[in-house]
């Protein structure tokens, strides 16, 4: 049952809650349908043709070509009538060098339409003003980290393209500045396919990076004569 919380951003009266093991149980599942509608593969990385895939099954519309303003990476339309319709800007498609944040621009969106479409299917409070377009989410590669369905669908988008059963477990987490945690950050960057920022944010979700080093060598006091 889903857990509804004020939206203290003043978009909804309301707004659901998840807590991080139900975003992964969602990321899961949404692993498990994928490999029923594709045969399964040996390779690690969620593709660019599965994350399409996916939004296709799940969304009405994917245009990977739309004309989006400067600085917006994607646009998830959604209205309480019809299926929601995901459009990601052109240039992340038209440029090689694009292809990771394609990747998780796409896994992104897909969050966006399982985790909040139901959200516009409930009728507006009485006296209250709803236009579906104006609160439709707009994804820009820095979106604001105290945002809740932004912080709902990064949360997803790591954990679809970097699954927590793919990532071995350890006896503890090490410091991400020291040489096992960037050695292990690279490792993941390579097998995922990932940015070195997405590899380190989903290490620290799975615990398997710390922030500070486990312990600190002080230097010696000073003598006193």
């Amino acid at each position: 049952m889903v857990r509804w919380l004020r939206d203290a951003s003043g978009r909804f009266p309301r707004r659901p809650h998840y807590e991080a093991a139900e975003l992964e149980s969602v990321c899961a599942d949404l692993h498990a349908e994928l490999r029923r509608i594709r045969p399964p593969t040996e390779q690690r990385t969620v593709t660019t043709d599965d994350l399409t895939v996916l939004i296709e099954h799940h969304a009405a519309d994917l245009d990977l070509y739309a004309d989006l303003p400067p600085g917006l990476d994607a646009v998830t339309d959604f209205a309480s009538d019809v299926r929601p319709r995901v459009r990601v800007a052109a240039r992340l498609s038209e440029s090689a060098r694009s292809t990771n944040r394609l990747r998780t621009t796409l896994a992104h969106e897909l969050a966006h339409v399982v985790l909040h479409n139901f959200i516009w299917w409930f009728p507006p409070d009485p006296g209250v003003a709803f236009d579906p377009a104006a609160l439709s989410p707009r994804c820009a590669l820095k979106a604001r980290a105290s945002d809740w369905m932004e912080w709902q669908a990064n949360y997803c988008a790591g954990a679809l393209l970097i699954p927590a059963v793919a990532i071995a477990d350890a006896q503890a987490p090490v410091w991400e500045r020291s040489s096992a945690g960037r050695a292990l950050i690279r490792s993941v960057q390579s097998d995922f396919e990932v940015s070195a920022q997405a590899a380190t944010i989903r290490l620290r979700q799975l615990g398997r990076l710390s922030d500070r080093p486990a312990y600190i060598v002080r230097a010696p006091l000073p003598r006193t004569w």
